[in-house]
């Protein structure tokens, strides 16, 4: 359900099974590992919330997905661009057979 739509159109409920995924994977990492620290973070984390390019910081369920995604790719920082963003900064953008859609339509 990653494409932000079940079969019949529904993004919410494509959300929520997102979400449901996102937060099964990284119980069971933290699980794997012992987990002892916080979700997000910890002595070898990231300090901040997620923000774009700009420096503005995303809210509501972006800032939570963006974390939980910054968490379980084991980024550093947790600064994203949209492609307009990199274009803007002649940032050069690897194509893909199929983009990835974390926040939108939720």
């Amino acid at each position: 359900m990653a494409s932000g739509t079940d079969s019949q159109g529904n993004s919410g409920q494509a959300a929520i099974d997102r979400f449901a995924a996102m937060m099964i994977e990284r119980m069971q990492q933290m699980k794997d590992t012992g987990w002892k620290q916080g979700w997000i973070g910890g002595a070898s984390g990231y300090a901040g919330l997620p923000q774009n390019v700009g420096g503005r910081n995303y809210s509501g369920s972006n800032s939570f997905f963006l974390q939980m995604h910054t968490a379980a790719m084991n980024y550093q920082l947790p600064v994203y661009l949209t492609f307009k963003q990199a274009h803007n900064l002649k940032a050069h953008v690897l194509k893909v057979k199929r983009p990835s859609r974390w926040c939108t339509g939720i």
